[in-house]
């Protein structure tokens, strides 16, 4: 299954609406793919935001009465409107639904908050990874070989340094796309857990070094910015390591 087919079949996927042999088909092309991947994430952030309980308003149980009192319309013609056939209403909530739908997958970052945007991608980029084959570009723990790799690539000479006596080994750097820009990622191993480390120049960002642990699918997630780099620590180590490791990152850094 390709691309095109997967995006065609995505939301049927995604509803648990496919049989079996076309719900494997899915799953290969997602752990193998770069890009759908995303798209997959991007429909659950959004699911998980319109069931935020924040989103919701409960009608008041005065209404109808304020809306007969605003309308001030004798009690005949109301008794005459409110049998109105509900079949006549099928066809235009039906069009409402479809435009409303529509509406929600063409705007579906722009409706996410800016924060849980960026987290979804860091975090989907770093998931991708794990599952197919673009772990690492450069392998090495060299700081010698890992930094002039990305010269030209970003707009910036990356902090390399490697950890492997604070448990923390450093194998290697790839190239990643978040928000529309070339970003440079580190990638640690811990026992049996990888971390990546994302950097990037953010205009405007201001120096940022209080660790804030957030959680994107079971994922541990640790932003801070030090010396004009945004940087996104990404693992499925547990909370209290990756802390660990952002304080080591934060200490040789500062």
């Amino acid at each position: 299954m390709n691309c095109e087919e997967t995006l065609i079949l995505l939301d049927a996927y995604f509803d648990n609406e496919l049989d079996l042999s076309k719900g494997i088909a899915i799953d290969e092309h997602l752990s193998t793919c770069s890009s759908c991947p995303f798209e997959f994430e991007q429909r659950v952030a959004l699911r998980n935001r319109l069931e935020d309980l924040d989103l919701r308003h409960h009608v008041p149980a005065n209404l109808a009465d304020r809306i007969r009192k605003e309308l001030a319309l004798p009690s005949r013609l109301k008794q005459k409107i409110i049998p109105f056939p509900a079949v006549a209403w099928i066809p235009a909530a039906t069009a409402a639904v479809a435009v409303f739908g529509a509406f929600l997958f063409a705007n579906i970052e722009r409706l996410l908050p800016a924060e849980t945007s960026l987290l979804a991608e860091v975090a989907s980029d770093h998931i991708r990874s794990l599952i197919g084959t673009h772990l690492i570009d450069v392998e090495s723990s060299d700081e010698h070989t890992i930094k002039p790799w990305f010269a030209g690539k970003v707009d910036f000479s990356p902090p390399v340094l490697d950890f492997a006596d604070q448990g923390f080994k450093l194998v290697g750097g790839r190239l990643d796309y978040v928000r529309g820009k070339n970003v440079a990622v580190l990638v640690y191993r811990f026992k049996k857990h990888y971390v990546s480390l994302f950097m990037y120049r953010e205009p405007n960002s201001e120096p940022a070094s209080k660790q804030e642990l957030l959680n994107y699918q079971g994922y541990n997630l640790v932003y801070w910015n030090v010396n004009g780099l945004d940087c996104w620590a990404i693992s499925d180590a547990a909370p209290g390591t990756l802390l660990e490791f952002v304080k080591i990152q934060q200490q040789e850094h500062s």
